[in-house]
């Protein structure tokens, strides 16, 4: 997340209002940097701003101040064990975004800072996490010590080896900062914080992951159950172990014992994380391309890996062989089907193919919709009246007038069993189905659609391009 510049811990209790923590100081995360900000608005000022008075806690948070959008969910708890009285404490872990920055980046900032929040209320409650900590910071951020920014700097910058809560701060922001796309954070060793960033721009949603899909790992197993919380680890191990990318994601939850509803969030978890990417399974008759920025040089990244994974193979050898479009039967050779798939698995992972995908256009041949009832009684005469009306009835809810016509003028409309399985696909024929969807959503075999599509090749266009995914 490039937008998002420093985060900030501010609070108001006994003690006023205090910036007790600035992350990060040295510049380095962004081409702003938290030193500048610091210049330009001191943590004194910056403490007095971030923590909104009563009427406003448990509020979404946004503050402009000059080239800067401030934004958090400022929260409120009893501290616990504060020379036996319970003393009200203000909170506010506030992101620092660009001023420019868009509604969806503010709102998911916003969304963290909340959850953070609830995480804390409920270390207060438990142990006195954020009472324990806020006075390790107080005593480290003492403003009566601190005499210019270059000081505040400095502590802030060291803080986070004796706060295990501004440690917290730090590791969050650069998790976002860095485009991870998941955080998990276990705070004070007990409660954890999950999140993930809504992408608007990202290529698939876990509601667009569908049984019929398959999907490959972008990131080491390990590491990702590691990531995980121990909780969620089990359902995630059993996915992962029996993954294959020639099977559907109806087979894995068959072969896992698994509810399909429960596979498809786990699928659809890992493609919002960044640590899986959804295909379609690898079968004999998908066809794929190499890919236009593939680096093809001697020592390119991808064919140092590729020959370390795969040593008997060399990756010019087999790349070469993705130039035309092939179905992968005949691209197979000699190689045996099992290492074939992890080789064209391997290619698809690192982004060196694209698989291949033909979608279907309806373009009509008749460019004027004179006298379409004409047509229609023309079309009816000599057939069975009955059947061939409720055709065309239903057709002129589905295309325009002008493409009714040119429909009822191709020869194999004058077939009412073929033009019944026009009638039944034409809804999908606006190239944005490819064949393989629509085979998956009706049911029915490829060649069934392919054969619909020669016998009205007069209006039915097709085209194969790469997967957008």
């Amino acid at each position: 997340m490039e937008d998002l510049l420093a985060v900030a811990f501010a609070t108001s209790g006994s003690r006023g209002h205090r910036l007790l923590f600035f992350y990060p100081t040295d510049g380095k995360s962004s081409k702003v940097g938290g030193a500048q900000i610091l210049h330009e608005i001191p943590p004194h000022l910056l403490g007095e701003l971030l923590v909104p008075d009563s009427p406003y806690i448990d509020k979404t948070f946004t503050l402009s101040v000059d080239n800067y959008k401030f934004v958090g969910y400022p929260k409120n708890v009893e501290q616990f064990k504060v020379r036996d009285e319970a003393r009200a404490l203000s909170f506010n872990t506030v992101f620092i975004l660009k001023s420019s920055s868009k509604k969806h980046l503010v709102a998911q900032c916003q969304d963290l800072s909340a959850k953070f929040g609830i995480c804390l209320k409920h270390e207060e409650s438990r142990c006195g996490f954020v009472s324990q900590e806020v006075q390790i910071l107080i005593n480290k951020v003492d403003y009566s010590n601190l005499q210019n920014i270059e000081d505040f700097k400095l502590v802030y910058s060291s803080v986070t080896k004796d706060s295990l809560l501004a440690k917290h701060i730090a590791n969050i922001f650069n998790s976002v900062r860095s485009g991870e796309g998941y955080i998990n954070e276990r705070i004070n060793h007990w409660s954890c914080i999950t999140w993930q960033p809504l992408l608007s721009s990202h290529p698939r949603s876990a509601t667009s992951v569908q049984p019929y899909h398959s999907f490959l790992i972008l990131k080491d197993v390990d590491s990702i159950i590691l990531s995980l919380p121990q909780e969620t680890r089990t359902a995630f191990s059993k996915l992962l172990s029996l993954l294959s990318p020639v099977k559907t994601l109806d087979q894995l939850a068959q072969d896992t014992d698994l509810p399909l509803s429960h596979v498809l969030r786990l699928v659809g978890h890992l493609v919002q994380w960044k640590s899986a990417t959804v295909i379609q399974p690898l079968t004999e008759t998908n066809m794929y391309m190499l890919s236009s920025d593939t680096d093809l040089t001697r020592d390119s990244k991808d064919r140092v890996l590729f020959e370390s994974t795969f040593e008997s193979v060399p990756f010019l050898d087999l790349v070469v062989c993705f130039s035309d479009p092939l179905p992968l039967i005949e691209l197979q050779g000699d190689f045996q089907q099992r290492e074939f798939v992890s080789m064209v698995a391997w290619l698809l992972q690192h982004c060196v193919i694209s698989q291949l995908k033909t979608y279907v256009f309806l373009v009509p041949t008749v460019l004027e919709e004179g006298e379409l009832e004409k047509e229609i009684d023309t079309f009816l005469s000599e057939k069975d009246v009955d059947e061939a009306r409720k055709l065309v009835d239903s057709l002129k809810t589905q295309v325009s007038p002008v493409e009714l016509k040119s429909v009822l003028k191709c020869p194999s409309a004058q077939d009412l069993n073929d033009l019944s399985s026009f009638n039944s696909l034409v809804k999908y024929f606006r190239g944005k189905h490819s064949i393989f969807d629509i085979a998956h959503y009706e049911q029915i075999p490829r060649t069934y659609i392919l054969t619909v599509v020669d016998k009205f090749s007069e209006i039915l266009v097709t085209a194969t391009i790469p997967d957008a995914n």
